[in-house]
């Protein structure tokens, strides 16, 4: 099974939390596919001032952002 978490600039962190479900579910059902989903490729500016990576980047790239 495949889920994706659509993320965008201005989205609340607590909107993340079906993200943390999944992640929880995934130890019952392996199976489990679970991705972020961005309107752009890089990261994406929660409105608390936090940063989401739809990818993982590398530690310097995170570094340059």
């Amino acid at each position: 099974m495949r889920f994706g978490v659509f993320i965008y600039d201005g989205v609340e962190p607590i909107d993340l939390a079906t993200f943390g479900v999944l992640s929880m579910a995934r130890r019952i059902r392996p199976e489990i596919e679970i991705c972020t989903l961005a309107p752009k490729a890089g990261p994406v500016k929660l409105r608390t001032v936090w940063w989401w990576w739809p990818t993982t980047p590398s530690p310097q790239r995170r570094r340059s952002m």
